[in-house]
Order: C-alpha cells, then sequence, then structure tokens
C-alpha cells in the first residue's frame, strides 16, 4: 500500500504532508526504492526546467532535488524524461539530450553517465 497519493502536480502524504510541485508529476514513472520516493515532473516544451527529478522520504521530506552540471547538457531545452531501475538495481534517469545519469538514490549525487542514441 502506498503511504502517499498524486493528484496532477501535488502528493499527498497519509501523515497529512501534502507538497505542491510546479508542474504535474508523471504517476506512471514513481519509483520507490527502500524508504525513498523518486518522482519526475513534466514540465510543458520550452521551459527550460532540467532539474526535474525529486526525491521524497516517505514521510515528504526532501532528500534531494536533480541538478546536472551544464556542461552535459547539449542546449538549454533538456529534461529529464524517463527513470527506471536498471538490471543492476541502479537508478537511472534518461534526459531529452540522450544523455542517461546513475545516480544514488539518496544522496542524488551522480555516479556515471552515458549516451543512450
Amino acid at each position: 500500500m502506498n503511504k502517499f497519493d498524486v493528484e496532477k502536480n501535488t502528493i499527498h502524504f497519509r501523515d497529512g504532508q501534502i507538497i505542491e510541485f510546479e508542474y504535474p508529476i508523471d504517476e506512471k514513472e514513481i519509483i520507490t526504492i527502500d524508504f525513498v520516493i523518486i518522482i519526475r515532473l513534466v514540465p510543458p516544451p520550452k521551459s527550460y526546467y532540467n532539474n526535474n527529478v525529486f526525491a521524497l522520504t516517505e514521510k515528504g521530506d526532501l532528500l534531494w532535488q536533480i541538478n546536472i552540471e551544464e556542461q552535459y547538457i547539449k542546449n538549454n531545452d533538456c529534461p529529464f524524461v524517463g527513470i527506471s531501475i536498471n538490471e543492476k538495481g541502479q537508478l537511472v534517469l534518461f534526459n531529452w539530450c540522450d544523455l542517461a545519469f546513475i545516480v544514488d538514490p539518496i544522496t542524488g549525487r551522480v555516479l556515471s553517465r552515458f549516451v543512450t542514441h
């Protein structure tokens, strides 16, 4: 049983905590790893909102917001378009600019990156 519900750009936790984001949450790509909930926001095209992945605790505390260095972004509009767990059990974030980042789910630190095309 989930300890939260998602409604558009808001996540409601069972204990009453409510967090509202600027853009809608992709409900199909919410990943829970241990006590960490990874969510991806869906910014509109040309919004230039590239740091659209967040990690929260099961109580609704913010652990991190992804922050990818500008050197890895080909242009200004390069949001994350997918998140998944790979065959090694690692959190992988995919962006619009054909890059993928393996990220520590607890700290948000980028462990490695690779080109996806």
